[in-house]
């Protein structure tokens, strides 16, 4: 099945928590552009919640449901009509009911003078506490907003500061007086002079995304679009971004071979990164192995070129062949062949509109574009070493979809292929080309297998 299709329920973009984010009361999925007939798991002790624009949609049953607004009718509320309606825009919360137990707590809670000594000695208290979320929507709805002040003349703290459990002035481990002055330097922490402190906190709306924020406008030519890149990006070179979608494209299929995205991580965004893993998990799960030998690419052009307000999205068409089956444990082939077949990928690269393109290694070369360090990230996409955000865009280009060929240009007839959706989707094979678990469904249907 390959990151390349497969006739099966794998060949749909499949959501769920990820294992590292089991044990977290609130996981939000990454992505807020979610696929017809995704399939989205929701554990027993759980609520999957869907809202748009700070209002509550709907939520989904406990277990595997089928985006379908056929079968789900809020979900027409969420559909994303720009593109055809292929797509839902929502943002999409797990929330855990079960109870949680064993949640510690403590630290310094303040300072009293010893009478004998007048010295202040500060009081800790550490605990461990349970808890059990009765309203998943509400831990959601309910917001605060804090405002923080500090003087002008104060600057960021090298040694972190009052959150690091550090005097903001010397450095020292903090210890407060009775009047909010530090035990060594006698600075004073708690008025704003030296660090940001806590000035306000009022009851706010939750606000969620705004959905104005998602409008963009595809380029008439792929030259126009280019000349609008060049505009805000003069080193961006077209075939030099082509070069680095090669090695990525093939970087990647032998991590998905190898059943480890890692070696992909830096350059997948982190819904395309949660989905591809959920669907390794999956695979693994039912002691299968996907083989991709012989890969050879032969083209990659760009078809599609789009300028929005906070991303810029990028589309090429690669087109290349290789051989592609499933082995089991015992290494014996259980589906596709040794035959080397053609296939064609639409993939789209997103980078934050503004964002110039490096003179040195990126994301598509596993290289943190911020640090210049190998590639280390920790479960949220950041550099481990300087902790930038490496799989958000904001410094680099980022893979966020792969689909069948036509997908682009099908968007226009989208109501057409509803009836072709449908019958992928109730049991039709979906092939041909990298991870087709993401192809949309409305895309061509001329089986590799």
């Amino acid at each position: 099945m390959s990151l390349f299709g497969k006739s099966n329920d794998l060949n749909r973009e499949f959501i769920a928590r990820p294992d590292a984010a089991k044990e977290d009361i609130l996981f939000k999925w990454p992505d807020m552009t979610i696929r017809k007939f995704t399939q989205v798991t929701v554990e027993p002790d759980e609520t999957a919640l869907f809202f748009k624009e700070g209002k509550v949609a709907g939520a989904l049953p406990q277990g595997r449901s089928t985006l379908d607004g056929a079968l789900i009718p809020f979900l027409g509320d969420i559909v994303d009509f720009a593109s055809g309606g292929n797509m839902y825009r929502a943002e999409l919360y797990f929330v855990g009911t079960r109870e949680f137990v064993s949640l510690p707590f403590g630290g310094p809670i303040d300072n009293i003078e010893d009478p004998e000594t007048g010295l202040a000695v500060g009081l800790r208290v550490f605990g461990e506490d349970a808890l059990s979320i009765s309203d998943p929507a509400a831990l959601i709805l309910k917001h605060e907003r804090w405002t923080f002040a500090r003087s002008a003349a104060a600057r960021t703290p090298v040694a972190g500061g009052v959150t690091a459990s550090r005097c903001p002035a010397c450095g020292a481990e903090l210890q407060l007086s009775l009047d909010g002055t530090c035990a060594h330097c006698r600075a004073s922490v708690t008025n704003g002079t030296v660090d940001w402190v806590v000035a306000d906190i009022q009851n706010a709306e939750f606000v969620g995304y705004s959905g104005d924020a998602s409008f963009a406008a595809a380029a008439p030519t792929i030259a126009d679009g280019v000349v609008t890149l060049r505009a805000a990006d003069p080193g961006f070179v077209l075939e030099a971004f082509q070069a680095r979608v090669k090695t990525a494209f093939l970087t990647l299929q032998e991590a998905w071979c190898q059943q480890h995205l890692d070696a992909g991580r830096a350059f997948l965004s982190p819904g395309a990164y949660f989905t591809w893993r959920a669907q390794l998990e999956t695979l693994a799960t039912e002691g299968r192995r996907n083989v991709m030998e012989n890969i050879e690419v032969r083209s990659v052009e760009p078809v599609q070129i789009v300028h929005g307000r906070v991303f810029d999205d990028l589309t090429v068409r690669i087109s290349a062949s290789a051989v592609d089956y499933d082995v089991d444990k015992d290494g014996k082939v259980v589906f596709g062949d040794r035959t080397s077949r053609p296939f064609t990928e639409d993939w789209t690269f997103q980078r934050s509109v503004g964002v110039a393109t490096l003179a040195k290694p990126g994301t598509l070369e596993n290289t943190c574009p911020s640090c210049g360090a190998p590639v280390s990230l920790n479960q949220v996409g950041e550099c481990r070493f300087c902790k930038a955000a490496v799989t958000s865009g904001k410094f680099d280009w980022v893979v966020s979809r792969i689909e069948q060929d036509d997908a682009i240009t099908s968007n226009n007839s989208a109501i057409g292929n509803v009836g072709e959706d449908l019958a992928l989707q109730l049991g039709g094979a979906i092939v041909g080309g990298l991870l087709g678990s993401l192809l949309s469904g409305n895309g061509t249907h001329e089986s590799r297998k």
